[in-house]
């Protein structure tokens, strides 16, 4: 069976017994409103029809049902409202309305905010629009006709001063698009004098029963139309609706049930099943009327529609008749309550105080003026100050100084208003009808709207059904007329209207549906991708065989269905008729049951430097899946992410998921990089600054010299021992999450050590030694603090001073070239002997005798004399600024004469020789 909700039609007629006698009429209409839909159209709206208006509530709000058919597959129906100028409603998105529909019928609701729109609508399949419709104008004028709206809904009651007169030319229709009625009549044309209302070949005539309606032409108030069943021309109302319009910002709907010439008791007569007579003619009211009217317009459109109030102008007539004041409250209270209870609702009734007669006398040419009649004015009012226990009953417009005199001739007959006055009229409407009557009168929302189910049997009939509930029950064929009062109907293809009674008397009609019989389609078959006997928590996918749409006894509407329980599991599919296979075969599944769910533990905090990590521990079981795919109880990572284990069972079924444990790892800070202000050979006693680069905001750590924390440090070292000493130097940061950085590069500080101070000496007249016992050094001499140009252990000595020597290592490096140490330095201080500048010793001397010259000699020659004068020896000339050594031992024993020539000195001393 498929379900699918309808609402009223423009088709539905409200009697059993005059539905056969209307059939032609109905044909006639549908044709004239173009609402006709072909049995192979996409998607098409059947209602809400053109102009129509839902009654909205306290919130500004409305439930509009919208229903309609389609001719291809689609899995999804979306509406969306459009307001007809920008201020005039709230714009909606595209709304599902129906998902998944069966039947080629769909019906769904949406709320929307008071205003006035236009509707459209679209049916997809798989994401992919199929076809968009639109409401349909129902004339000609298009462009001004597809709309619909949210507003306000009135009925119109009384005598002519609330129905209007006959044509008379003059007419003016409202100026506002949004003010509507509708447009029939109940006047047969033989009846209606001076060509009237339904002279307009557009217009439907219901009938003369007075109680055969329908959704027919709702049309904008101009002054073409008249407001149906009975309203005779726009009058005053068409104006009231421009006034309402203007200030609610809503589009209203009007519809008129009053009688010319009708008296209070006329009404309540036939409200209570008596024949009501004219108070003119004489002759009896047919079919129930006044009344009649009445009942049917709130008992159909209010149900389908809604309604704000019933708006009450009567009392002329009975001021021509003298109606007593308890009569007239008696009757207007009994026909308040009957209306009610034929409805089943308070409905609300706003009462106009109305008395004003006066009779045009055709033979006389003139009016006798029976003016006011107080009886009936305070009638009214007790009505409205006692209400006699009624609710909902509010006070209207009082007319009785409007137009006074009213003007004479065969249409305002001294007692009709004239065009002239419609605007006051309107606005003291429209004064009763603002605050507070707005905020306390009660609504009249629109009924729920059934469903009809269909199901396909062969190639020519199908079965449709209502829901059960209902008093009444009625199937029309658009062809055959009435075919069932049943809750079903079996049909053939076709185009049909239903209608249904409720408990009290209301009626709902569904609209003009058309359906077409169909064979189901052949039963299908499930393919099955995996075991029919899996895991729990795991699943199978059964497949169908192709079709258009699919329905699976689980209620899923997919071709592929995922399945992950136990149980039966069969499909059927639907055809684009909406009709239904048979089940398929079914296919059954079972679970295999799966370890409890295991729980997981960290040893070790689960936030962690990258240098680090963490184990983590699953609680027993017989097998073991990591997230990771390991497959023991125990792992460890060091790695950021989301860890959890199942638990492996021995039938090969694995648990739940345990609980997540999250891991997050902090990168390492950069590695700081360690740099040199200097040399990083350095002498003993000397020093070097490092300093770190790339700390940043990180804490500093050097990993030599008592781990000190600062950005920069200085190496040196006082021992005084021989040894080189090597430091490497290296650092770390450590970030806010207390990770430590990788070591920086090493830097080798070499710190030389310095060599001994040396010993020092005379060794001569002219001569001073140095000695130290550092192997490889070279020596530095100074006197007076000037350094001295003789890098030897010895210096000859020219000039009296203090003398001072040092030692230096030299230290070859690769990256600084040689690395000079100096030891301390030792002094001597030295005076010059008084021996004219040349000192010669031993003397006496073996023969061997060294010879100091203060000054450097150059072309020296020495030679030697014996005491008598004899020459015994002499020297080739020779350049000499040290010590020199001669050798007389080849001479004999004695003393003898040295004499010395040179370029400074020319001298002679003494020597002797012993030996």
């Amino acid at each position: 069976m498929s379900d699918v909700l309808f609402v009223p039609d423009k088709l539905l007629q409200l009697s059993r017994i005059t539905i056969a006698i209307m059939l032609k009429k109905l044909l006639l209409l549908i044709l004239m409103i173009s609402l006709s839909c072909s049995l192979y159209a996409q998607i098409t709206i059947t209602y809400p029809v053109s102009r129509q208006i839902f009654q909205r509530d306290a919130n500004n709000q409305a439930i509009i049902t919208i229903a309609g058919s389609y001719g291809k597959p689609i899995d999804k129906v979306e509406a969306r409202f459009v307001p007809v100028k920008q201020g005039q409603g709230t714009d909606t998105d595209w709304q599902v309305i129906k998902a998944n529909p069966l039947g080629g019928l769909f019906r769904g609701a949406v709320t929307v905010k008071g205003g006035w729109y236009r509707l459209i609508i679209r049916g997809t399949l798989a994401g992919k629009v199929v076809d968009i419709d639109s409401v349909k104008a129902n004339n000609s004028a298009a462009a001004i006709s597809n709309r619909v709206g949210v507003g306000e809904v009135f009925i119109i009651a009384g005598q002519s001063n609330a129905g209007g007169t006959y044509r008379t030319g003059e007419e003016a229709g409202a100026a506002d698009d949004r003010v509507n009625c509708a447009d029939f009549s109940n006047v047969e044309p033989s009846t209606n004098p001076d060509g009237g209302p339904n002279s307009n070949g557009n217009r439907f005539f219901i009938g003369t029963d007075n109680i055969t309606y329908s959704l027919v032409n709702f049309s904008q108030l101009s002054k073409d139309v008249m407001i149906g069943p009975r309203g005779l021309i726009p009058f005053y109302w068409a104006n009231l609706g421009d006034v309402l319009t203007n200030r609610l910002n809503v589009p209203v709907m009007f519809f008129n049930v009053a009688w010319a010439g009708t008296s209070i008791q006329n009404w309540y007569d036939s409200a209570n099943g008596i024949d009501a007579t004219s108070d003119y003619s004489g002759l009896k009211y047919r079919n129930g009327t006044p009344y009649s009217n009445l009942k049917a317009i709130s008992r159909y459109y209010t149900t389908n529609m809604g309604l704000r109030a019933i708006l009450w102008l009567q009392g002329e007539n009975d001021t021509r008749k003298k109606t007593l004041k308890d009569d007239y409250k008696k009757q207007l209270i009994g026909l308040i309550k009957k209306s009610r209870e034929d409805f089943g609702k308070d409905i609300p009734w706003v009462i106009a105080r109305t008395s004003y007669y006066s009779n045009y006398v055709p033979d006389l040419g003139k009016c006798i003026d029976s003016g006011v009649w107080p009886d009936v004015i305070e009638a009214q009012n007790d009505v409205l100050n006692d209400q006699a226990g009624l609710k909902n009953v509010f006070p209207g417009p009082e007319t009785d100084d409007i137009e006074i005199p009213r003007k004479t001739g065969s249409v305002m007959q001294c007692v009709h208003f004239s065009k002239d006055y419609y605007p006051e009229l309107a606005k003291r409407w429209n004064d009763k009808l603002a605050q507070p009557w707005f905020a306390t009168s009660e609504r009249i929302l629109p009924d729920t709207i059934p469903t009809i189910s269909q199901t396909c049997f062969s190639s020519d009939r199908l079965l449709l059904t209502l829901p059960a509930g209902y008093t009444n029950y009625e199937w029309s064929s658009t062809s055959t007329g009435l075919i069932s009062t049943e809750r079903t109907a079996t049909v053939s293809s076709g185009e049909y209207i239903a209608r249904v009674t409720n408990s009290n008397g209301r009626i709902v009609q569904i609209p003009r549906f058309t359906v077409k019989a169909s064979a189901p389609p052949e039963m299908p078959t499930i393919s099955i991708n995996g075991e029919t006997t899996f895991c729990d928590g795991t699943n199978i996918t059964l497949s169908s065989s192709n079709a258009s749409l699919y329905e699976w006894n689980t209620g899923d509407r997919v071709k592929d269905l995922a399945v992950d329980k136990a149980g039966e599991y069969k499909v059927r599919i639907v055809d684009a008729n909406g009709c239904q296979s048979a089940f398929s075969l079914p296919v059954t599944t079972n679970v295999k049951p799966r370890p409890g769910q295991p729980t997981v533990s960290n040893v070790g905090a689960t936030t962690f430097c990258e240098d680090s990590n963490v184990t983590l521990v699953s609680s027993s079981g017989e097998g073991y899946l990591w997230s990771t795919g390991e497959t023991t109880r125990n792992i460890s990572t060091n790695k950021s992410g989301s860890y959890f284990v199942q638990l492996k069972g021995t039938n090969g079924c694995l648990s739940k998921a345990s609980n997540s444990v999250q891991t997050k790892v902090n990168t390492l800070p950069s590695a700081p990089i360690v740099k040199a202000l200097g040399d990083t050979v350095i002498c003993q006693g000397k020093s070097v600054d490092l300093n770190l680069e790339g700390v940043n905001n990180n804490t500093p750590t050097w990993l030599t010299l008592a781990r000190q924390h600062t950005n920069s440090i200085t190496i040196s070292d006082n021992d005084t021992t021989s040894a080189i000493k090597n430091i490497s130097i290296a650092a770390i940061v450590t970030d806010q999450n207390n990770c430590n950085s990788k070591a920086s590069n090493q830097l080798l500080v070499s710190i030389k050590p310095l060599p001994k101070t040396p010993s020092i000496q005379k060794i001569g007249a002219y001569t001073i030694e140095a000695k130290s016992v550092t192997p490889g050094v070279n020596y530095e001499w100074k006197m007076d603090g000037n350094i001295l140009p003789n890098p030897e252990t010895q210096i000859r000595v020219i000039d009296p001073g203090n003398y001072s020597v040092s030692v230096k290592k030299i230290y070859k490096t690769l990256s600084y070239g040689d690395k000079v140490c100096v030891s301390a330095p030792i002094s001597l201080p030295f005076a010059l002997p008084e021996d004219k500048g040349l000192t010669i010793y031993p003397n006496p001397s073996g023969g061997l005798f060294t010879v100091e010259s203060r000054y450097n000699l150059t072309g020296a020659k020495f030679t030697v004399y014996t005491i008598s004068g004899t020459k015994v020896y002499e020297s080739t000339p020779l350049d000499f600024n040290d010590r020199r050594q001669i050798d007389l031992r080849t001479l004999a024993e004695g003393n003898y004469i040295l004499k010395i020539e040179s370029n400074v000195l020319n001298i002679s001393k003494i020597i002797v020789i012993g030996r």
